[in-house]
């Protein structure tokens, strides 16, 4: 998962990643609460960013939460 997700929030970086299935993301972290209604398309690549993140503390990678640092334009 962890590395779906990094391949993924690259490819929404270099904008291959179907609208649709943007929308569908957005839609979704919206509905979870990961994300406030009407978000970019940075915010939505800093919301899979942290989800990352998220999932590496869980399984053990560090010792504390990581600090959320923001992803690039």
């Amino acid at each position: 998962m962890i590395g779906m997700l990094a391949v993924l929030e690259g490819h929404m970086m270099d904008g291959e990643v179907p609208q649709r299935l943007t929308d569908r993301l957005r839609d979704r972290l919206v509905m979870v609460g990961l994300l406030d209604q009407a978000p970019s398309s940075r915010d939505l690549r800093q919301a899979i960013s942290d989800l990352n993140q998220r999932l590496r503390y869980a399984r053990g990678e560090y010792q504390e939460p990581p600090v959320q640092l923001p992803v690039p334009d």
